[in-house]
């Protein structure tokens, strides 16, 4: 009899055991100060994120920092949905919300050779880009090599002599 009553005791003592270090957790907590919250809260922040959005360099995250970044989170997770989603309809074939492994090799393989068709129109696009440049290059050269030969005068015994030799071929 005394065993009935031993195991139930056992019991709520092990739940309490269980449970009691989580309530002394959340009691310390509601005890924290508005203040201590923060600075808690700061020493959370990565230096990255520090180095990006504390714009009074001071360390910490004011309100409005802290306001922007989470801003930027919620954009970034946004986008991130959305093109999750945009991969779904465009590669879930089955339309079963998730990529099965032939799905996500189909996927993969297209987005190659779009990466790949969008590197090779960029590649073509500079090529041109460099022969035009260069064509430029070739016809301002030509201009001032005909100018520089425009402004010479020639002597007028050369030019007489071409003059002549022109004349006799044309006789012939």
């Amino acid at each position: 009899m005394k065993s009935d009553r031993l195991f139930p005791r056992l019991a709520l003592v092990a739940v309490l055991g269980l449970f009691l270090p989580v309530l002394h957790a959340q009691e310390a907590m509601s005890a924290m100060s508005a203040e201590d919250a923060s600075e808690s809260a700061d020493a959370e922040v990565p230096p990255s994120v520090l180095a990006r959005y504390d714009r009074n360099r001071d360390g910490k995250l004011d309100e409005a920092e802290r306001a922007r970044w989470q801003a930027d989170l919620a954009a970034r997770r946004e986008r991130y949905r959305a093109e999750r989603e945009a991969m779904l309809e465009r590669f879930d074939t089955n339309r079963d919300g998730r990529l099965s492994a032939e799905e996500h090799a189909a996927a993969k393989l297209e987005m190659q050779r779009e990466r790949l068709d969008r590197d090779g129109q960029r590649m073509r696009e500079r090529a041109e880009r460099q022969r035009a440049e260069r064509e430029k290059a070739e016809r301002e050269a030509a201009a001032k090599v005909a100018a520089a030969k425009a402004g010479t005068t020639q002597p007028a015994e050369t030019a007489a002599s071409e003059e002549s030799d022109g004349e006799d071929m044309m006789m012939r």
